[in-house]
């Protein structure tokens, strides 16, 4: 059986941190991670930065990107195979406005980009926000009317139409494009990680373990939640099921999973302390 390791996905530090790479790395280290995941460190050049990372004992197990990494893809496939990073995720856009036509015309670009990495070895993967929750007309590619972002009042969007998420899975290859599945915001946009990660299991890369307290209005709006109806939370300190999801992650053996928390009122070092005790208290990792 697979021994999973994770990292911390560097974003939680604050800027300022983020200046001072051997810090950051240090404190990573400090709170027992054995890896990180990041962008491309020392900027872009792989060798220094996994000389970097080697003076702290850690790895980059995975590179953190988005869609406009499509235009320099050969040099994130570069970066990721000096430092030794198997795993690449990439998020998309939040572009409602352009409806489905937005997934159509990336979704060509991801699966070349997908097959170009499986190729080099490594698997892309796509992250999703909860925006890709939210439903469009397949008629005519407009957003379902209720989008609870541009409508505070919205009681949430009708269950009809189509999931941009169900449109991107359908127009790229199961064979080598993957899903980064981040829990919190599959969970943030009303639906539930077990199930999610249990129905889409055949393609999932690895996840994010991440998760949320939920701060908006009662009662509860249905289906996905606005931005900041929200907060991020050390892992443990939130609601959603990371348990349960782990324990339906599990028969896939992932090598890999990264905690993720994109802000934190606490000191840094204090919050990814939290989340490493949760994760080898709770879920073995």
């Amino acid at each position: 059986m697979t021994v999973t390791k994770v990292g911390c996905h560097t974003i939680v530090f604050k800027e300022d941190e983020r200046k001072d790479l051997d810090l950051m790395l240090r404190t990573v280290a400090e709170a027992g991670y054995p890896g990180v995941e990041s962008g491309m460190l020392c900027d872009g050049d792989g060798n220094a930065a996994k000389a970097k990372l080697h003076a702290h004992g850690l790895v980059q197990g995975s590179l953190s990107t988005n869609w406009r990494a499509l235009d320099t893809f050969d040099d994130v496939l570069r970066y990721a195979d000096t430092v030794g990073a198997n795993l690449i995720q990439m998020s998309g856009q939040n572009r409602p406005e352009e409806g489905l036509a937005w997934y159509d015309a990336f979704a060509p670009r991801f699966n070349d980009a997908a097959r170009r990495a499986h190729d080099a070895g490594k698997k892309l993967c796509y992250h999703n926000h909860s925006w890709e929750f939210l439903r469009y007309d397949e008629a005519t590619g407009h957003i379902v009317p209720g989008d609870p972002n541009e409508d505070a009042a919205s009681t949430g969007q009708a269950h009809s139409g189509v999931v941009a998420m169900d449109r991107l899975l359908d127009r790229t290859d199961p064979a080598h494009a993957y899903l980064c599945v981040d829990i919190h915001w599959v969970h943030h946009g009303g639906l539930d990680p077990v199930k999610f990660v249990t129905d889409h299991a055949s393609r999932i890369g690895y996840v994010h373990i991440k998760d949320m307290a939920y701060v908006g209005p009662q009662p509860r709006r249905p289906g996905v939640l606005r931005f900041d109806d929200s907060v991020f939370a050390e892992l443990g300190r939130g609601e959603v099921d990371l348990v349960g999801t782990w324990n339906a992650l599990k028969p896939l053996n992932l090598p890999w999973a990264a905690y993720e928390q994109d802000r934190s009122s606490l000191p840094t070092a204090e919050a990814i302390g939290i989340s490493r005790a949760f994760l080898r208290d709770h879920l073995g990792v």
